[in-house]
């Protein structure tokens, strides 16, 4: 990756944590978003969308919060991580749709397309516990069984990654060694926009459902392990110095560093923000090896193509 796209991504993550911000303040300022009437599509992240009465929209779109709906929805009503709320006066030509929540609806209200709602459970429950109690209780027995086990976890992981793909892994190690900004940059934009986004309109789409839990349960996981497991190899390479080792020598490596990555996670506040960047760097180097690997196939494919195949050698 040339030094142009590099800075573009790295402009690219200095603008999104900019909007965020500015989201943010915004968001504090108004608890609930209202459209005006008979407007476009309603986009909210961490706080409620609420379609009026007499509004007309096209697509009611929440991300940590909910969607109370008393108008009408031209396409869906979605929320992630929120419910979907329907009151009586309430019509919705496409589907209402909940991920992490609920859908109520009310006396009098109106579904034309699917309703569908998914709770978290116990995947919500592990999260926060592997996420979320290591920020606020980080020395808890809880959260310590959590930590030991959640390492365990992803070593057994770094150690599948590296013993039956240690040429990608090497590869994404590489991108993290020789672009680590432009790493960074591209995977702040997949993490924090890209996905969610694409996830979003995979939701409010057609023909989305089928294709968005494959992408959400096997393409997205097996990037964020593999780009992980890279950063562990990184680091543990570095360590031992097993760059150009054997294959037993780096896979020790890779699994030495994944599980002292993971102990950032122990240092209250600052080491869940470390432990964030090191996967979202991951993530980045893994979709850009990917793309990179993709885009020279397709090239010596279409180079072989225009070249034609080779000419048989003269009988001698």
């Amino acid at each position: 990756m040339n030094r142009p796209t590099t800075c573009l991504a790295v402009l690219a993550t200095l603008l999104l944590a900019a909007w965020l911000s500015c989201a943010g303040t915004a968001s504090a300022a108004s608890p609930t978003a209202t459209p005006a009437p008979h407007s476009g599509t309603i986009f909210a992240v961490g706080h409620d969308v609420t379609v009026a009465p007499d509004d007309v929209v096209n697509n009611a779109v929440a991300v940590g919060g909910d969607v109370i709906v008393a108008g009408t929805v031209r396409g869906s009503a979605v929320a992630v991580a929120g419910n979907v709320v329907l009151l009586p006066t309430a019509l919705v030509l496409g589907n209402a749709i909940s991920m992490g929540g609920h859908v109520d609806r009310q006396p009098g209200s109106a579904v034309h397309g699917h309703v569908f709602s998914r709770r978290f459970g116990i995947v919500g429950r592990a999260a926060s516990a592997l996420l979320g109690e290591p920020v606020w209780h980080p020395f808890r027995a809880g959260t310590l069984i959590g930590w030991v086990a959640s390492t365990i976890l992803y070593a057994l992981v770094a150690v599948l990654c590296t013993f039956f793909a240690p040429r990608q892994v090497t590869a994404v190690r590489d991108r993290v060694e020789q672009h680590p900004w432009a790493s960074l940059g591209w995977g702040a934009l997949m993490a924090l926009v890209i996905v969610p986004v694409s996830s979003v309109l995979l939701l409010i789409s057609v023909i989305g459902s089928p294709v968005l839990i494959p992408w959400l349960l096997v393409v997205v996981p097996v990037a964020l392990f593999f780009g992980y497991t890279s950063m562990g190899a990184v680091l543990g390479s570095r360590l031992v110095g097993a760059a150009r080792a054997p294959r037993q020598r780096f896979l020790a490596a890779a699994v030495g560093g994944v599980v002292l990555l993971h102990c950032l996670r122990l240092i209250p506040y600052a080491g869940i923000a470390a432990w964030s960047l090191v996967w979202i760097t991951g993530f980045g180097a893994a979709t850009t090896a990917t793309w990179t690997w993709w885009r020279n196939r397709r090239r010596a494919s279409t180079a072989t193509s225009v070249a034609g195949p080779a000419k048989p050698a003269a009988p001698s």
